[in-house]
């Protein structure tokens, strides 16, 4: 048995045992849907009785949240203080928390349409956790919310010389084409935008489901669209954003990412522009990483047809 044979044999079990670890995963995974879905609706039932109405439920902390915002938001922005008391203050009106995200992000189109991420940015979000009772984003509640929020903030940014910036704002609740909706403002460098998340969300098991409403600001556009956007243009990726998850020589591994999807590209810089080798969501098959001299750091496993 030659080399590419012994390869190829290896690479066909390989691909067998990531079958089998996938179909126990998936198995895994719907046991814990359901077994979240029991446990929120236990909680919600427990809640209610002993609070006596949906009006006094409070919920726990998520493990990953911070409280008390205000020593590190508040300090670092001008603004900061007036946008907390807003979201407080509907806090106090339809419970939930208010909460540092130190993992905060900023998604913006520039003139030029291309998507730039800012992220590892530091923001406001509020959750609220009766998005159980939400059918659509045009519900009551998620309405009042937006509504409520997206006034406080439109009047406090404007105060403070902060302009709309219509290209990453939805025109209404109803408006599709960012999925969330989204209120930007800019001045000068920085760019701040407030979102409200249709999608009732939880992340662990003990936090329980709620939509978010967040508010964050970056001064890093220019630095990240000069790092991002060779990758954009010469890949020609639209309407989606780019992060570098390996670099080795000339070779690069990027994951794209669009509003609620994605996809990752390998990519060789070829006379100084980068040229797509493979783009998808599983391994790339491992002739064309041979053909293509790319390092096995860069794609990790690959299979053969």
């Amino acid at each position: 048995m030659n080399k590419t044979d012994k390869k190829r044999e290896n690479s066909v079990k390989n691909q067998n045992k990531l079958n089998l670890a996938l179909l126990i995963l998936l198995a895994i995974s719907l046991l814990m849907f359901f077994a979240t879905l029991v446990y929120c609706c236990f909680q919600n039932k427990k809640s209610l009785s002993d609070s006596g109405g949906i009006e006094n439920i409070k919920y726990g902390d998520s493990s990953t949240s911070v409280k008390s915002p205000t020593s590190i938001f508040t300090e670092k922005y001008e603004f900061g203080a007036d946008i907390e008391k807003s979201f407080n203050n509907v806090s106090s009106i339809y419970q939930g928390d208010v909460l540092l995200d130190t993992e905060a992000f900023v998604w913006w189109v520039g003139d030029d349409g291309l998507n730039i991420m800012n992220d590892k940015e530091t923001g406001l979000v509020y959750k609220n956790y009766d998005c159980n009772n939400f059918s659509s984003p045009d519900d009551t509640l998620f309405s009042k919310i937006v509504s409520t929020l997206s006034t406080d903030i439109k009047e406090i940014m404007e105060s403070y010389d902060y302009v709309l910036n219509y290209k990453n704002s939805s025109k209404s609740l109803e408006d599709p084409h960012l999925y969330d909706y989204i209120q930007a403002y800019e001045k000068g460098i920085s760019k701040c935008v407030f979102r409200a998340n249709p999608d009732c969300v939880a992340f662990s098991e003990t936090e329980p489901f709620y939509n978010s409403f967040s508010f964050t600001c970056t001064e890093s556009y220019d630095n990240n669209y000069t790092e991002q956007s060779q990758y954009l243009k010469d890949l020609d990726i639209k309407d989606a954003t780019i992060s570098v998850s390996k670099k080795v020589d000339d070779y690069a591994l990027i994951n794209v990412n669009y509003r609620r999807t994605g996809h990752f590209v390998i990519a060789k810089l070829v006379d100084g522009k980068w040229v797509e080798i493979y783009s998808g969501q599983d391994y790339p098959r491992c002739d064309l990483m041979e053909e293509n001299q790319v390092p096995e750091e860069i794609y990790g496993e690959c299979f053969y047809d």
